[in-house]
């Protein structure tokens, strides 16, 4: 505790070193695993807590919004108790990791994931434990983050995957709403900034031979809006 780390990578080609090694020392230093008791104590209460211990057939779904780093500028008022430690990536994305490895589900659906961190994070982390991802699909505006879908890969195959982009235009299918929607210019033009996307997959359940559809999605939210939010 209190000491940092330091890695050492040495450059290797057909197994031999080609370049002298590289020294990067770590900015934060050692800190104790924090008390999560109270976490792991709910996740526990969980029937089977194990896949291997679960019922023949059955397959376990999570969802968990990640709070991606775009947003942290909103956390001092929407999360007063959220300390500045805590907030850090650093920190709060190991946190999550040992959330989702805790559950131990089949499938995995994330929301708010920033894009750099399912590149250099989650999907790294996920690919070493069995789960393969299924995609990600980025929001249409210009904040880089968005929905990501994970398999557990000796359970589940991807037999197709859609990206959906929900900015609404119009209301498909229900010509009384889309009339009164294109009547309303403010809210008309409202629906069209909507960054919200989904994801659609195809599983196949490769104990089985069951096909399994998975929907994952962020819907837009503010308090004022929640008319927005049902359209």
């Amino acid at each position: 505790e209190g000491h940092r780390l330091c890695v050492e990578a040495t450059p290797l080609w057909q197994g031999e070193a080609c370049a002298s090694p590289v020294t990067l020392p770590l900015d934060l230093p050692v800190s104790p695993h924090p008390d999560r008791t109270a976490a792991l104590a709910r996740i526990h209460t969980l029937p089977s807590a194990s896949s291997s211990s679960r019922p023949s057939g059955s397959l376990r779904m999570m969802t968990y919004n990640m709070l991606a780093d775009a947003y942290s500028h909103t956390w001092p008022t929407l999360y007063p108790y959220l300390s500045k430690e805590a907030a850090a990536p650093e920190y709060r994305l190991q946190m999550a990791l040992e959330d989702v490895l805790s559950i131990d589900a089949d499938v995995v659906a994330l929301q708010e994931v920033d894009k750099a961190y399912f590149d250099k994070f989650w999907e790294p982390h996920l690919s070493a434990r069995g789960y393969k991802s299924a995609g990600f699909t980025c929001k249409t505006g210009a904040t880089l983050e968005g929905c990501a879908m994970f398999v557990r890969g000796a359970r589940l195959e991807v037999l197709d995957f859609e990206d959906l982009k929900l900015r609404a235009t119009s209301v498909p299918g229900c010509s009384e709403l889309d009339s009164f929607v294109q009547a309303q210019a403010p809210l008309a033009h409202a629906l069209k900034q909507i960054t919200t996307v989904g994801q659609l997959a195809l599983l196949r359940d490769l104990d089985s031979g069951r096909l399994l559809g998975v929907a994952n999605t962020h819907l837009f939210y503010h308090p004022q809006a929640v008319n927005i939010r049902i359209m």
